[in-house]
């Protein structure tokens, strides 16, 4: 009996310390673009998507077929011609609505998130500057 009540706490306090954890996003090693705008590649931006989030629209209109939609495979990366433009993403079965925001010609960027306690939050960071274009970038040792 004495056994059974150690492990039964022992799997309590696993459990409960795995409610509260952090998953952070990861860029991928490789990307496979899909170009919106058909322009000279001088004149494209370079966004891509940490793991386990797909782009499926662009500027509101759907860069992906349904099938993909359906079982979560979005677009790991787009391209698109400099100015403003809205995205919208899906992570797991959430859809993120990324606001409009510049993206620059020959400027490479990356939707990265943290998922805590079944929330997500997210942000654009603009790799060639370090500078955030959406949202607030959380650190991995920093409270949500």
């Amino acid at each position: 009996m004495k056994k059974i009540s150690i492990m039964l706490l022992v799997l309590l306090s696993i459990v409960i310390s795995g409610c509260g954890s952090k998953v952070l996003g990861e860029p991928k090693s490789a990307y496979k673009p899909v170009y919106v705008d058909k322009v000279h590649e001088s004149e494209l931006a370079f966004v891509k998507a940490s793991s386990k989030l797909g782009f499926w629209s662009v500027d509101g209109k759907r860069i992906v077929n349904a099938t993909r939609l359906l079982f979560g495979n979005g677009a790991d990366s787009v391209k698109v011609k400099e100015g403003k433009h809205s995205f919208r993403l899906q992570y797991k079965k959430t859809t993120i609505s990324l606001g409009s925001a510049y993206y620059k010609k020959g400027h490479e960027y990356l939707v990265d998130y943290v998922e805590y306690d079944k929330k997500i939050h997210y942000w654009v960071k603009d790799l060639n500057t370090n500078e955030i274009i959406v949202g607030k970038e959380i650190k991995d040792d920093e409270e949500m």
